[in-house]
């Protein structure tokens, strides 16, 4: 694979980051933070946070601590709005991957490595009590497929409300535990409760958590419905050494406190990730030695993996965020300017995760756009849509067959991929263009045939009005599925099948 290759591959991962491209990459999990600060949907989000607040403290709502206040308001409007999905319904939504298509685009190693945890966790949860059935992927799992998680930028958050048609009471958007660790800590950057380089994300491939350290407290949230401070954690240890007391469970309260909430395997920050089963470590070892002194105090002792990779030793390396200048993105008051400061970093530190960020954002203004084609080829409704085309018609019925004609990014100057597109049923032009060039490289029934059979390979043009789709024999207008002439203004973006 050429080294152009390669570089379209590594940002098709934030283009679509799933479970698997997270654990490949963990920083992709912080580029989904950034990205939430450029969409306004996260800054409606926050001054609905903001009104909460004020109508709480004037009822006499707590506020002597006010990180903690912000934070619980957090979580209370997180809870409140949003649904979260269970495995069986993720495989509902977005369908089935084979695990053996995983395996050779991001290595055996770890594809199996993310199976084996989850399943892993999966069997404790039935040994403590606590499994249900929508989160049975056994038998799944056994015919060597897997839900396809996508970890969602808050606007895909928010357009799964288009799933929910009249449902009365219908929230404001669908999340897994990612989307909710990402859009909780987004919201606490520009709520003010904690800065970049305050956040820790940990973890494992089956759940992932936030935690806090600001202005010398800690905060946990495991999730929806579980935000602790460090009084509130200790009452729930307390809790679970009374409930050992009376099971006669003897063992450590605290390990079994967390074993039902969290396999605490990896520490993600902004500027580096420690892998604590491989012992591996980008962060920064004395900004790491405050992050264990940290957990240690507010978890009142120190978690089982933390404490086996500190006594086998850890391998220290240097990481390529981690000296990046996160505390620049404090001058971020809306979306717009939190935009033109996160393309100002990307620019100056390529290949950082701000450059991932604006990937993550789907923004088109990116140094290899190519990646949301790579991205877009891969995705599971579109596979099984591209498997059912025989024709270029039968392509062009599909792209006809989404109604609507508004992007869920809510303009033309950033991309949502096909999978969306036959999800959601809407789409803008340049979706819509994307969509039909995706649908017609990967139809099997199209691989090797004539260019005037709808044989590749495409391209896609991009104008300041118009998106087409050709190859030798057809041009066609994605909004009109019509045929048409050579675009008169200028190109501003052509991709490619073919790359």
């Amino acid at each position: 694979m050429s080294d152009e290759r390669q570089a379209i591959e590594h940002w098709s991962r934030a283009a679509r980051p799933t479970l698997f491209d997270s654990v490949a990459e963990p920083r992709l999990i912080v580029a989904l933070i950034l990205a939430d600060l450029m969409s306004p949907a996260l800054w409606d989000f926050r001054d609905s946070v903001k009104e909460r607040m004020e109508a709480d403290r004037a009822k006499g709502t707590d506020d002597s601590d006010p990180t903690r206040f912000v934070l619980a308001e957090i979580g209370r409007y997180v809870d409140r709005h949003l649904y979260h999905v269970s495995p069986k319904e993720m495989g509902d939504i977005w369908g089935l991957v084979s695990l053996a298509d995983e395996r050779r685009r991001l290595g055996q190693e770890t594809v199996d490595y993310a199976v084996t945890d989850i399943l892993a966790n999966l069997r404790k949860r039935q040994e403590l009590g606590s499994f249900r059935p929508d989160l049975d992927i056994f038998a799944t799992v056994e015919d060597g497929r897997f839900p396809e998680y996508e970890y969602a930028n808050i606007d895909v958050i928010r357009a799964y409300r288009r799933l929910l048609k009249q449902k009365k009471h219908k929230p404001l958007g669908i999340t897994c535990c990612v989307d909710e660790a990402t859009l909780i800590a987004a919201l606490a950057v520009v709520l003010g409760a904690a800065t970049f380089e305050e956040l820790l994300l940990i973890g494992a491939p089956v759940h992932y958590t936030t935690f806090f350290k600001h202005q010398g407290n800690a905060y946990w949230f495991n999730g929806k419905h579980e935000f602790y401070d460090k009084a509130a954690w200790q009452a729930q240890v307390a809790l679970e050494a009374e409930k050992d007391g009376k099971d006669k469970a003897g063992g450590d309260p605290l390990s079994r406190a967390l074993d039902r909430r969290v396999v605490l395997e990896r520490l993600i920050a902004p500027g580096g990730t420690h892998l604590l089963r491989g012992d591996r470590s980008t962060l920064d070892p004395a900004w790491e030695a405050r992050v264990f002194e940290a957990l240690r105090d507010f978890f009142g002792g120190e978690p089982a993996l933390i404490a086996a990779s500190r006594a086998r030793g850890i391998r220290y390396a240097a990481s390529p965020d981690g000296a990046l200048p996160f505390d620049e993105l404090g001058a971020a008051s809306d979306a717009a300017s939190a935009g033109r400061i996160l393309a100002d970093l990307a620019a100056r530190h390529p290949g950082s995760v701000f450059e991932a960020a604006l990937y993550c954002h789907r923004h088109l203004d990116v140094a290899r756009p190519e990646a949301y084609l790579a991205a877009a080829r891969r995705g599971p409704k579109l596979t099984a849509a591209a498997a059912e085309v025989e024709t270029l018609e039968d392509a062009m019925e599909i792209v006809r067959n989404i109604d609507g004609r508004d992007s869920i990014f809510a303009g033309r100057d950033r991309i949502a991929l096909p999978d969306e597109l036959l999800l959601f049923g809407t789409g803008s032009d340049r979706d819509r263009a994307l969509l039909l060039a995706s649908l017609l490289a990967e139809a099997p029934a199209l691989a090797g045939a004539p260019t005037a059979a709808g044989g590749g390979p495409w391209e896609i043009l991009f104008t300041a009005t118009r998106s087409l789709v050709r190859n030798a024999a057809h041009c066609l207008d994605a909004e009109s599925l019509s045929p048409a002439p050579r675009p008169e203004e200028p190109v501003v973006l052509r991709l490619s099948t073919a790359a």
